[in-house]
């Protein structure tokens, strides 16, 4: 600004001088009509005149040229500066819509989120009230079983008490199997000793599942001593039953109690 304004002032200082380049051609243009006396002076004045005249109107003509030129410039300015304008509109526009877009996208990923959350809750609500419905049913389950169980032990614990029954543990001294009582119920007891009218027996104690079973996969131990098969075992019978509810008869000898007869039994599985 303060470029143009001194430019500015120049051109009408040269606009001035150019003014009085004019005058004092004028004023010579006078001279040559005057009297040939005075001729000498004349061409003096003129010459003075001239030369003066000549640089005014170089210096007039240079600070034209110098103003032209500052305009040109600064309309070339102008209009690359309107263009930089237009780019930083056009980019600011496309910038607003891009980021319009991934606003618009955001939302509506935001949306198929909540969506997505909402049906989870749903699903999880139902599985939580399928929990609920399976722990009302397991817990009526457990009660029956509870009490099945228990109704199971007081009868065992009646036949028990009314025969006099004891629970076994196995011996075998000098090629003879015994029973023997113990306090305790494990794998190792699966018979129970039963006493009825001074005369003793033994069974199976169908409440020890494990003892029965070890017995029948230690055969030399558990089994071949207190029972009878009615057929014979092979490695591919896996189970047996008692044949008509058979029971296996003992001798009192001491706290020992002989077999004396075996538990008829049947093998199971194999073919």
């Amino acid at each position: 600004m303060k470029i143009k304004f001194l430019i500015i002032i120049l051109l009408s200082f040269s606009t001035i001088i150019f003014n009085k380049a004019e005058a004092i051609s004028f004023n010579r243009n006078i001279a040559d009509s005057t009297d040939f006396n005075s001729s000498y002076q004349v061409d003096e004045v003129n010459e003075t005149s001239s030369s003066f005249a000549k640089y005014l109107l170089y210096f007039s003509l240079f600070t034209n040229i110098l103003f032209c030129l500052y305009v040109i410039f600064d309309r070339s300015k102008s209009k690359k500066l309107l263009k930089n304008n237009g780019n930083l509109k056009h980019d600011l526009k496309a910038t607003t819509n891009n980021k319009n877009i991934e606003i618009n996208a955001s939302k509506g990923e935001i949306q198929q989120y909540k969506e997505k959350c909402t049906k989870l809750e749903q699903e999880i609500e139902l599985l939580l009230q399928q929990v609920k419905d399976n722990e009302s049913l397991i817990n009526s389950t457990l009660i029956s079983v509870d009490n099945e169980v228990h109704d199971t032990e007081i009868n065992a614990n009646n036949d028990l008490e009314e025969s006099k029954a004891s629970i076994a543990k196995c011996v075998h001294e000098n090629d003879e199997f015994y029973l023997k009582e113990s306090k305790i119920s494990n794998h190792t007891t699966p018979y129970i000793i039963i006493e009825m009218d001074n005369e003793y027996y033994f069974k199976f104690d169908e409440l020890n599942i494990l003892g029965k079973k070890n017995a029948f996969n230690f055969h030399d131990v558990y089994f071949e001593g207190y029972c009878d098969g009615i057929n014979i075992r092979t490695d591919a019978h896996t189970s047996f039953e008692i044949v008509n509810n058979s029971m296996g008869k003992l001798n009192k000898i001491g706290d020992k109690y002989l077999v004396v007869e075996r538990i008829k039994v049947n093998y199971l599985g194999g073919y």
